[in-house]
């Protein structure tokens, strides 16, 4: 059913194996949303026209009813892979910084805003990357803005991130890829078979999530938070 208000906002989800678009009106709600398998390695056609056709396809009739509406996207879109490559924004990382160094792509009737990621770069370890992770945060603080003081997120998934969060920017986080090894494990290995039918992970249907959860999560996973300074280390 059409929305019966008008939307201030068209927020994009992009990631590596799905696209889900939400149509947002004032306060954070969701007045609508959309989605397919189309994320940007399984494009109908290679290149920035795949890109647009998908687009297109999925938010063409929202555009036709409300012309001009802002378009903002995050995630893996904004990757070398994707779009176009918006560049991190290294860490300690400040999330009013996103929206200052957003890089602009066009389709039929849009502007599109992609937000870059996050680059993590410890004298102790490797770097490591976020995109759209730092999204989430960043509408978990809307929400609940006591965390901005210091906390950890939490953000299970196929490969698991725990971001710390101090006055309000990010300073690390680490990824595990606990879901993917599950996966693989249970699927392509000779312990796999051992393992009972009923415990294996099952490929299910993604359940519409609520209005309000989609005001801050934009990938697949839940994000939890530690208020604790030292949380026990995930396993690998």
């Amino acid at each position: 059913m059409p929305p019966t208000v008008d939307p201030v906002l068209i927020a994009l989800d992009w990631g590596t194996s799905s696209f889900r678009a939400f149509l947002m009106g004032q306060g954070a709600t969701v007045l609508d949303q959309r989605g397919s398998a189309e994320g940007i390695t399984n494009l109908p056609r290679p290149g920035a026209e795949g890109f647009v056709d998908v687009f297109t396809a999925q938010c063409g009739a929202w555009l036709a009813r409300w012309p001009g509406l802002p378009v903002v996207a995050g995630g893996m879109v904004g990757s070398a892979q994707g779009w176009r490559e918006a560049p991190y924004a290294e860490c300690p990382a400040d999330l009013s910084g996103p929206a200052r160094a957003a890089v602009e792509v066009a389709a039929p009737g849009a502007r599109i805003l992609i937000a870059p990621g996050v680059l993590s770069a410890p004298a102790y370890g490797a770097p490591d990357v976020i995109r759209g992770e730092e999204i989430q945060v960043a509408g978990a603080l809307q929400a609940h803005p006591a965390l901005a003081a210091r906390a950890r997120f939490l953000m299970p998934g196929t490969h698991s991130k725990w971001v710390s969060l101090e006055a309000g920017r990010i300073t690390g986080f680490a990824t595990y890829m606990t879901g993917e090894l599950f996966a693989v494990l249970c699927r392509h290995s000779l312990l796999g078979r051992l393992m009972p039918e009923g415990s294996r992970p099952r490929r299910r249907r993604r359940r519409k999530p609520s209005p309000s959860a989609c005001a801050w999560r934009g990938r697949a996973g839940r994000a939890t938070w530690r208020t604790s300074s030292s949380p026990p280390a995930p396993s690998a």
